[in-house]
């Protein structure tokens, strides 16, 4: 948690100093924890046909299941 706190502050930093709003900036930390608790056969598992046929399908389709 440490490094994310970190990882956050220095981007927030470097954005300020190149004149980018942060007032709206999100972290993506809850994709992250998905990413670590979901395997790729439960997400293969979960997706849609459409995903299912696809040989090499993106990841992008097979994490909206949670």
């Amino acid at each position: 948690m440490h490094r994310t706190k970190y990882y956050e502050f220095v981007l927030r930093a470097i954005f300020t100093s190149l004149g980018i709003p942060t007032s709206k900036l999100t972290t993506n930390l809850d994709n992250y924890k998905l990413c670590t608790l979901a395997t790729e056969h439960d997400a293969k598992k979960a997706g849609s046909e459409v995903v299912k046929q696809v040989e090499r399908p993106l990841l992008s389709g097979l994490i909206y299941f949670y």
